[in-house]
């Protein structure tokens, strides 16, 4: 994993097409968000716009494995393009839900996920790419996940992992694969 700070996880933002101020508008909502998670132990979730770094609405809370962002997304503005972001409980990457909302929105040009101990997740659509069929990165996700499952679970029953550091690095390298299969940019950075 990257590390850094702050700083890294703002120039990632950038990279990943987020304006100057967003990007720093991301990294202290980002911070709020996983500061909400750790007290709660549930998931939440706020959009900004892209170039502004406004939010959009109020910041949603849902459950600890999922939340409602149906009301940012209605909210969304033509002419506009915005950060999709949420926390996990857990160090967990993109499930296939939260990648299926970034690629079925073509709004959204960064989805981002803040896991424990401040650790970031960023997707976004590579220069020049379209927006690969959500249903197809889906399958391919969950083939890379059944393929390396069995590595991450050797680990723990011999105690080289945790559970929860098995779970972070098993739904990492599956996205790193998957993001190159289908020519997504995609980062995991720390503070």
């Amino acid at each position: 994993m990257s590390g850094g700070g702050v700083d890294h996880i703002r120039a990632a933002l950038q990279d990943h097409g987020l304006s100057d101020v967003a990007a720093q508008a991301a990294v202290r909502a980002g911070a709020a968000l996983r500061a909400r998670t750790e007290e709660h132990g549930a998931e939440f979730a706020a959009f900004l716009d892209a170039d502004s770094g406004r939010r959009v609405g109020r910041v949603l809370g849902g459950t600890a494995s999922e939340v409602d962002v149906g009301p940012r997304l209605r909210a969304m503005r033509t002419g506009r393009e915005y950060v999709a972001m949420h926390t996990h409980p857990n160090p967990a990457s993109f499930t296939d839900a939260d990648a299926a909302l970034f690629l079925m929105f073509p709004r959204i040009r960064v989805a981002a996920v803040v896991g424990p101990a401040g650790t970031w997740y960023i997707l976004s659509i590579a220069s020049g790419q379209t927006r690969p069929n959500p249903v197809t990165v889906a399958q391919a996700l969950h083939a890379e996940l059944a393929a390396l499952k069995p590595s991450y679970l050797a680990r723990v029953q011999v105690g080289a992992m945790t559970g929860r550091e098995a779970l972070g690095e098993l739904t990492h390298r599956a996205w790193i694969q998957v993001a190159d299969r289908f020519e997504l940019r995609y980062d995991r950075l720390g503070l």
